[in-house]
């Protein structure tokens, strides 16, 4: 179940998150799927890396609270892979096996609408739903809507990939939803779209 974090340091959190989307805007705009393959698969190496080290080695984990404990959940600090990890796990998972027309807006739904989801919930959330809020999950719903509507365009298809990526985020606990957000749209607009 994961904890309750104050407003402020989920802020710090999602800020990291939402800066991760340059990553889909530079595939849109500059670079190739090689070189965002390249990127994604050094960051992923980089993070799991990083995390297998806090766990093996004690003064590597002390580093590494020190510096990163006001970001971290307290499932992340007891020794287990960070969302970063996954995060970047999902991206290079997105890129690789999905068009770029599927990718970008697929990986805009986890930086962009989890994010923001987590904060309309920390924020505005006065309904409990699971380990969620009804509020954040209205809102990463709506703003999925209207991210694959940008990019697929507006009709009610749209609406067979918001919902149910929406309770892949409501309802996933066992995976790291930074990792089934990007794969699990990626695989539903392939399955809607293509």
């Amino acid at each position: 179940m994961p904890e309750a974090l104050s407003f402020n340091r989920e802020l710090k959190r999602k800020s990291i998150h939402l800066a991760t989307s340059a990553i889909p805007v530079a595939y849109y705009f500059w670079l190739t799927r090689e070189q965002i393959l390249f990127l994604s698969v050094f960051l992923t190496i980089g993070f799991f890396t990083a995390d297998i080290l806090r766990m093996k080695f004690a003064l590597a984990e002390k580093y590494f609270i020190r510096i990163f404990s006001p970001l971290l959940r307290k499932s992340e600090v007891r020794r287990r892979f960070t969302g970063a990890s996954f995060l970047f796990l999902g991206i290079t998972i997105t890129v690789a096996a999905f068009t770029r027309e599927i990718a970008i807006p697929a990986i805009l739904l986890v930086t962009i609408a989890d994010s923001m989801a987590a904060l309309v919930g920390k924020w505005y959330g006065r309904h409990k739903l699971f380990n969620k809020t009804v509020e954040g999950t209205l809102s990463f719903t709506a703003i999925s809507f209207l991210l694959v509507a940008y990019f697929w365009g507006w009709s009610l298809l749209v609406l067979l990939i918001a919902i149910p990526i929406a309770l892949v985020e409501l309802l996933g606990e066992k995976v790291n939803d930074n990792l089934t957000i990007p794969v699990i749209s990626a695989l539903l607009m392939q399955a809607v779209y293509l």
